[in-house]
């Protein structure tokens, strides 16, 4: 009896540290979605390269998933730019193709990006503009990270509140039977 509840104790508690681990994810996805333009910092500059690429993946079950990206480049400035989408088993985004064939026939690019990723090699892109002509825009971006916001809440409240739930009715379920158990036995 000491063992199993024991097991079923450390079962809860790893649902719940898990809802939680969820929770926080939830959080890092709403600080982007509460991304203003004030928060944002403005990259000028030529194009130096732009490409387009579809790279293969497997997810955690093994089945295949294409991820659709652009990548480029300013002159002088040391970031790497990555516009990216995940695609499943399409094999390409015309979105993309799109972004990556206006990037090379522009002449410069306005790239806005979260002040606190000025000095990361790789930061998200915000909003992209080039030859005045706006390519990616906050509200893109915002709405991407609405829906894993949601379903990090949705599935980090499961984690923590099932396991809640279930234990409270097995203990209520346990105290019925003790009581029943102990009248019959007078």
């Amino acid at each position: 009896m000491k063992q199993l509840l024991s097991t079923t104790i450390r079962k809860y508690w790893n649902y719940m540290l898990s809802g939680l681990v969820l929770i926080g994810l939830a959080v890092v996805a709403l600080s982007k979605i509460w991304v203003t333009e004030n928060d944002l910092f403005l990259i000028k500059g030529q194009i130096s390269s732009a490409d387009y690429y579809v790279t293969k993946n497997t997810d955690y079950r093994g089945r295949p998933n294409n991820i659709s990206e652009v990548i480029f480049y300013l002159y002088d400035q040391d970031h790497k730019f990555v516009i990216h989408r995940g695609i499943d088993r399409h094999f390409h985004c015309e979105k993309h193709q799109k972004i990556q064939q206006q990037l090379r026939r522009c002449d410069s690019a306005k790239v806005w990006i979260k002040k606190s990723d000025i000095n990361n090699y790789q930061p998200e892109i915000y909003r992209l503009h080039a030859n005045n002509t706006e390519l990616v825009s906050i509200d893109d971006v915002k709405s991407e990270h609405r829906s894993e916001y949601s379903i990090y809440v949705i599935f980090g409240l499961m984690a923590i509140i099932l396991p809640v739930l279930a234990n409270y009715f097995s203990e209520e379920n346990g105290t019925e039977v003790k009581e029943s158990s102990e009248k019959g036995s007078y």
